[in-house]
């Protein structure tokens, strides 16, 4: 690994690597939020075809197509956003690691508020977690609430097309 020159200050590299990993942070962060609405018009597309089909009344054993390609989608995406948030993730430790090299003092039991991830980690590790209604979600827990709601949706399609087939 290459030595930094000698001229460069502490501030210069700080800068560097902050703006490097907020870079990262974007770009994957965007990527993940922009897949999640191309996943949703995909799967919009595909309930729009059915029913279309079956408007007509003349619902066909390859109509279950539409149903088994939801639970398609909705497999490769989740696997796909799991992969951007591990990546996201990498961005946001990056982060916290050169908030915590300046020693900003912490607030009670909550990092300094200039500290943004360690603070907001902290603040959502606080709140409550396991209901549904007044519970804390993540990003990646609603939208895998998301891809499971469009899998049952698929599964439904898929045996009703099947079902008024035979």
């Amino acid at each position: 690994m290459s030595q930094p020159p000698a001229s460069s200050s502490p501030k210069a590299f700080d800068e560097q690597f902050r703006g490097y990993a907020w870079d990262y942070f974007e770009l994957h962060s965007d990527h993940r939020l922009g897949a999640f609405h191309f996943y949703i018009l995909l799967c919009s597309a595909l309930i729009g075809g059915f029913a279309i089909t079956a408007k007509e009344g003349q619902i066909q054993p390859w109509s279950s197509v539409f149903g088994l390609l939801l639970v398609f989608f909705s497999f490769v995406f989740w696997k796909m956003d799991n992969r951007t948030d591990q990546l996201v993730r990498v961005a946001e430790n990056a982060i916290k690691f050169l908030d915590a090299q300046h020693g900003l003092p912490d607030e009670g039991e909550l990092p300094h508020p200039l500290c943004l991830f360690a603070r907001e980690q902290a603040e959502s590790d606080a709140l409550p977690g396991s209901f549904v209604l007044t519970g804390h979600f993540t990003y990646a827990q609603c939208f895998r609430w998301v891809f499971g709601m469009f899998s049952l949706v698929g599964i439904a399609i898929a045996v009703v097309a099947l079902r008024l087939w035979t």
